[in-house]
C-alpha cells in the first residue's frame, strides 16, 4: 500500500507523507534484523559461507537507512 486514503476517499498528503516515513522505517528496521540474526548465526555456527549472504543484506540495510534520512528530511521539509 502506497498510500492511504483519507477519510473523505482522497488522498490527504501529510497523512500520505507519515506513512510514507513510517513504512520506510520499518522496511529498514526489517533488514537490518535480518542481518543481526545472519550474524549471529554465523557466529554461533562457525559457519564462513553466510559472509556473502550477510555482506549483501547489510548492504541493502545501509541503503535502506540512507533513503530513510532522505525520507525523514523530505518530510521535515513538508512541515516548513
Amino acid at each position: 500500500m502506497d498510500t492511504l486514503p483519507d477519510h473523505h476517499g482522497g488522498h490527504d498528503p501529510m497523512t500520505n507523507l507519515q506513512w510514507t516515513a513510517a513504512r520506510t522505517l520499518l522496511a529498514a528496521q526489517n533488514r537490518t534484523t535480518k542481518a543481526l540474526e545472519l550474524y549471529l548465526l554465523a557466529q554461533y555456527l562457525d559457519q564462513h559461507h553466510a559472509h556473502d549472504e550477510l555482506v549483501t543484506t547489510l548492504e541493502a540495510a545501509i541503503e535502506d537507512h540512507e533513503r530513510i534520512i532522505e525520507d525523514l528530511e523530505q518530510a521535515l521539509q513538508a512541515l516548513d
